[in-house]
């Protein structure tokens, strides 16, 4: 059984593709389409089946858009649920098992996993500020060709101030493009401009890094943390008030490569993000 997709149920058993599903072109291969629902006591899906394909406009369901009903029904739950097939036609090159996301101190934390991959080339995690204009905010590779459950990460360290939409969409390795359609909003509150800190030089290596931290508070202690793009942390110290206004350097894991990492400074609720790069 080929796995196509999540996609959130309507009306207890209806579920609908969209284009970026990439089912079969040819109409009986896409009425092989089951829905599929996860069985934790067994920790595998268990065969809705599929009946009744209608379409969402027009007089016929296309490849492009079109619902169908589940042979057996079943009531919303927190339980996951996808589209399969038995026909390698309407399969998708990945099976996503979650997407999800939270916001602590001004930084948002991304992550997702999926079940399988096909020619996963890599993902683009995408943003928004309005929740309808996307721009990429950073790309991870995939896995290849695997049936190994896989995790990602991405520590949005930047977060516009207010409200920002996240989205996946998949890549494949001979670059077609697939969205993933779940969409996860994170809010950020925190107020920037009450701290900021110096950082450099910029580039530097790892045994030059010097910064030089300004705050209205003086009594309160300050954590400084570095992390790479995929989340890895490298550094981490706490430094007391009393090195507040004052040249510091500080000395990170030697295994910490050439490439671009974010130092996060922290006092309280401020948070303040910058981008360091490393040769």
């Amino acid at each position: 059984m080929e796995m196509i997709g999540f996609y959130r149920n309507y009306c207890n058993r209806r579920f609908k593709w969209g284009i970026e599903s990439d089912v079969s072109s040819v109409s009986a291969e896409r009425e092989e389409l089951k829905v599929m629902i996860w069985n934790d006591g067994i920790s595998s899906w268990d065969n809705l089946g599929g009946v009744n394909f209608l379409p969402l406009v027009g007089v016929n369901h296309t490849q492009s858009r079109g619902r169908f009903v589940a042979s057996i029904a079943n009531t919303f739950s927190e339980q996951i649920f996808t589209l399969g097939s038995a026909n390698v036609a309407n399969a998708l090159p990945i099976t996503l098992e979650s997407f999800t996301g939270y916001a602590e101190n001004g930084v948002h934390y991304l992550e997702w996993v999926t079940s399988s991959e096909i020619n996963n080339d890599y993902f683009e995690l995408q943003r928004s500020i309005d929740g309808l204009n996307y721009e990429v905010l950073t790309t991870v590779e995939g896995a290849g060709t695997t049936t190994d459950r896989q995790s990602y990460s991405y520590i949005d360290v930047s977060p516009v101030f207010g409200k920002n939409y996240y989205r996946l969409v998949q890549v494949d390795i001979d670059g077609k493009r697939h969205d993933e359609g779940d969409i996860i909003l994170l809010e950020n509150t925190n107020q920037l401009e009450k701290m900021d800190y110096k950082l450099y030089p910029n580039p530097t290596d790892r045994f030059n890094i010097n910064l030089e931290i300004g705050s209205p508070d003086t009594d309160r202690d300050i954590t400084v943390s570095l992390y790479d793009l995929q989340g890895r942390r490298y550094y981490r110290a706490v430094i007391s008030a009393d090195q507040l206004n004052k040249p510091m350097s500080i000395e990170i894991s030697n295994q910490a490569k050439s490439g671009m990492y974010i130092v996060i400074v922290e006092q309280g609720e401020l948070v303040v993000q910058k981008k360091l790069l490393i040769q």
